[in-house]
């Protein structure tokens, strides 16, 4: 079946797994243990493997994330940064989420989102990040507006050379996310069923890095790096 623009083409029905296939969700970036390693085994080693599917997407960076029967993509279509729900099976769209962006690249060559988008398994959510600071709390099953924030007015944080890039981290109840406001704050952290600030930290400059997690003499942190074009220059 050929699909129009922005709309997914199958090219075969997908094969069942074989019975020791282990499989796991992805999802956020760099995966379910924050260091873009996949533990997945006893799949099929035929390469280059069989296309299923496959999607004519816009401008953009950011990679999917996948959990259950929910694909989540964001990219960015003339005027209009989309968030796309589909089966990762088939492709076919369960939901689409669409609002207005002026961002223009620096280079004027990918005007599209950076950031990628963090699924809430527990509260069934999902979380995107456009590349002017728009960050969107979504229903996993609907795409329906939970809460949304404009980062870069409410934080008054001027645009980078590259936009938001920085993809949040899900953890604890909390979304992480990479600020680096002037002055202050450099990473917040927003309570995942409302929205709201629930601490802020740092003085440091803006940056592309995406917040990880890890345990440092048995405590639970989370480790942001910052400084990028921070004045004067810092890290």
């Amino acid at each position: 079946m050929r699909g129009a623009y922005g709309e997914s083409r199958v090219h075969r029905q997908p094969k069942p797994l074989s019975k020791g296939a282990v499989t796991h969700d992805w999802p956020s970036f760099l995966g379910p243990s924050h260091n873009a390693v996949s533990s997945e085994t006893m799949l099929s080693r035929k390469l280059p493997p069989p296309l299923v599917w496959e999607f004519e997407k816009g401008t953009g960076y950011a990679s999917p994330a996948i959990v259950g029967e929910h694909l989540i993509f964001v990219h960015r279509l003339k005027n209009k940064e989309i968030v796309e729900c589909l089966h990762p099976d088939t492709g076919s769209r369960r939901w689409q989420f669409r609002y207005a962006t002026a961002y223009e690249d620096r280079f004027g060559y990918n005007n599209g989102p950076r950031s990628s988008p963090v699924i809430d398994v527990e509260a069934k959510r999902v979380y995107t990040t456009g590349a002017e600071g728009t960050l969107h709390c979504l229903e996993l099953e609907s795409g329906t507006v939970v809460w949304k924030h404009d980062l870069r007015a409410e934080y008054n944080v001027r645009q980078d050379f590259f936009g938001t890039a920085s993809t949040p981290l899900l953890e604890s109840g909390l979304l992480i996310v990479n600020i680096g406001a002037p002055g202050g704050p450099c990473v917040v952290g927003l309570d995942t069923a409302t929205g709201d600030e629930a601490w802020r930290a740092g003085g440091w400059g803006p940056s592309y890095a995406s917040p990880v997690p890890g345990v440092v003499h048995g405590e639970r942190r989370v480790f942001v790096f910052a400084g990028g074009e921070s004045s004067p220059p810092s890290g």
